[in-house]
């Protein structure tokens, strides 16, 4: 709702909170939303409902969960101030969600990781990412995985 009453005014941020009620045409308006937050440049360190807004347009999603839990790992991965994975420390979903986070809006770190210092190439974090959260019960983000990388690499960097 803030979000709302930010972006627009007047009768327009009016009309559009009264049509957040009506669950048939929210995933319209989110998307109107993400549209007009794109429009207007991405903030460095967007709010949880900003996110949550620009996440929500991923087309390929399974559902409104999905990008929810997606846009909990992005922004918690992104405040802490190593966000790249790091086998020898780093396990389950805290590694499985830092290779996410890493390979959606860092890819150029991976990879001169990889060639100048020896870290693993970016398929194995991908492929680390997927397998640990299919087992930790979140097929949806396996499944869409590169997908979420790829969509987060269009949106944000």
């Amino acid at each position: 709702m803030n979000l709302i009453e930010d972006l627009y005014s007047g009768k327009k941020r009016d009309a559009i909170i009264s049509l957040l009620d009506d669950s048939s045409i929210r995933k319209q308006i989110l998307a109107q939303v993400g549209m007009e937050l794109n429009k207007r440049g991405v903030v460095i360190s967007p709010s949880n409902e900003q996110l949550m807004v620009l996440l929500s347009q991923a087309s390929f999603a399974n559902n409104g969960t999905e990008c929810v839990y997606v846009a909990k790992i992005v922004r918690r991965f992104l405040m802490v101030d190593e966000p790249l994975p790091r086998v020898a420390e780093h396990q389950g979903y805290d590694l499985a969600s830092r290779c996410l986070v890493s390979l959606g809006f860092f890819p150029k770190a991976i990879e001169k990781r990889w060639e100048r210092y020896g870290a693993p190439k970016p398929e194995f974090y991908r492929e680390v990412g997927k397998t640990t959260f299919h087992e930790i019960g979140r097929a949806d983000v396996s499944e869409n995985f590169e997908k979420w990388e790829r969509f987060m690499q269009e949106m944000f960097v």
